[in-house]
């Protein structure tokens, strides 16, 4: 996010946030932190109704599309399932990673990026 909130003008064609951090945590920084409003491209926020992670709720996801004041097409991508095989509720092995569900997962986000291309 950060990156793409200070790309020079036709550096980047889009954005993809994934699992987004927007409850401050332990990092001492948010999604929002980083200048949303700055973003000028199309974005895509994917966000797994089944993630349990405490600082990346999936209820989250259209305020962070919302903040992406100055793009012309900010999205969001909820999906649900996974499978986990981790203690940590936001492990790559957990709903939180899509596991279980990437090609899923992936295939939404090809087809997103080649709507956008």
């Amino acid at each position: 996010m950060n990156g793409a909130a200070h790309a020079r003008p036709g550096t980047i064609a889009g954005v993809i946030l994934t699992e987004s951090v927007s409850v401050m945590g332990g990092s001492g920084e948010t999604v929002f932190s980083a200048g949303p409003r700055m973003i000028r491209v199309p974005v895509l926020v994917v966000a797994n109704r089944d993630d349990l992670c405490d600082v990346a709720p999936p209820d989250a996801a259209p305020r962070i599309a919302a903040a992406m004041t100055a793009s012309p097409d900010a999205r969001v991508l909820t999906v649900t399932g996974g499978t986990t095989r981790s203690r940590k509720n936001c492990g790559s092995l957990t709903p939180h990673g899509y596991f279980g569900i990437e090609d899923q997962v992936v295939a939404k986000i090809s087809a997103w990026l080649d709507a956008h291309s």
